[in-house]
């Protein structure tokens, strides 16, 4: 917390955005037909919760990008920056409650009997819902800042500077969290268990490189915690990769079915060239950690890994336009 208010208020919401959460069906998922209402309200289900990521994802990055918010050096330019934003994040924060309250709303697809394929569709819902409470938390905490730096405050400033570290930190921990939870849904000899393994290393090494940015703990334990995550996402992309070229093998006797097979492979091959990047980055991150590069320097992989995310949740919705396109 010695670090200047203000860079450090956008330094927090910078990372705020890589934490969207990735709401891609397993293959085992996709292989599930389930016919009439249930099976069109799984894929609307899923396509309502990846639009809403994708939606509150850019309301989080539109406030972390503006100019004047992400330049402030000082609290007089942090509180001038939150005051021209205090429109935006209101209308942002209404939005992203309305889509929790809908995400929240949606009757459940699956019941106790279902196949877990289909229960898997209820997790992601609801993990959703609960990232998106998470950024709407995040952006008031960013409002309760500008009111503090208002009132000149300081005992409320050290508290809403608190709120927006370990805020920030939670939503990008919790994005691991979900990701694991769904690995008992996954056979885990499929390309999708290696991907989900893949992705809650990932989130689990920024964890620890934005820990270590903020100087919540040793660049050195930082850099172990990177260098653990880019060893299990390594090795993780290798038997992914592996799976598909074993799964794309399998004839599995329904039309529906082998187009699924087919339409799913070259997306998950994208994906996993994706995550290769990604672990690329995550390395060259922690060198750059280690050798003490600064604050301004370390944040460009802040916008790197957003641009992952983007292009990853491409990806995921091409994953559900297979669904929709062979499974009916």
């Amino acid at each position: 917390m010695r670090r200047p208010l203000a860079a450090l208020a956008a330094l927090i919401l910078g990372f705020a955005p890589l934490a969207a959460p990735l709401a891609a069906p397993s293959v085992a998922a996709a292989q599930v037909i389930v016919p009439g209402a249930q099976g069109d309200a799984a894929i609307d289900h899923m396509r309502v919760a990846t639009e809403a990521a994708e939606r509150v994802t850019s309301l989080l990055v539109k406030v972390a990008s503006d100019p004047a918010y992400a330049g402030a050096r000082t609290p007089d330019e942090m509180s001038a920056a939150i005051a021209a934003m205090r429109g935006d994040l209101a209308s942002s924060r209404r939005e992203i409650q309305d889509i929790v309250r809908r995400l929240n709303s949606l009757p459940r697809v699956a019941g106790e009997a279902d196949p877990v394929e289909l229960r898997l569709v209820d997790r992601v819902v609801v993990d959703i819902a609960r990232f998106s409470a998470g950024v709407d938390e995040l952006l008031a905490a960013v409002e309760g800042l500008g009111d503090a730096l208002t009132a000149g405050d300081q005992a409320r400033i050290e508290q809403s500077a608190t709120a927006l570290v370990r805020g920030s930190v939670a939503v990008i921990e919790a994005q691991s969290l979900m990701l694991r939870a769904r690995l008992p849904m996954v056979p885990s000899d499929s390309s999708s268990y290696a991907q989900v393994t893949s992705l809650a290393c990932f989130y689990e090494g920024f964890a620890a490189f934005q820990r270590g940015t903020l100087n919540l703990v040793r660049p050195e334990d930082a850099g172990a915690g990177m260098e653990r995550a880019v060893g299990c996402m390594t090795g993780e992309n290798t038997r992914g990769q592996a799976a598909i070229e074993r799964e794309v093998s399998v004839d599995h006797q329904d039309p529906r079915l082998n187009g699924i097979r087919d339409g799913l492979a070259p997306v998950h091959l994208a994906m996993f060239k994706e995550l290769e990047g990604a672990a690329a980055m995550m390395d060259e991150a922690r060198r750059a950690l280690l050798r003490g590069d600064s604050v301004a320097s370390l944040m460009k992989y802040a916008d790197r890994t957003t641009e992952f995310e983007q292009r990853f949740q491409v990806l995921v919705s091409q994953e559900v336009d297979v669904v929709e396109r062979q499974g009916r």
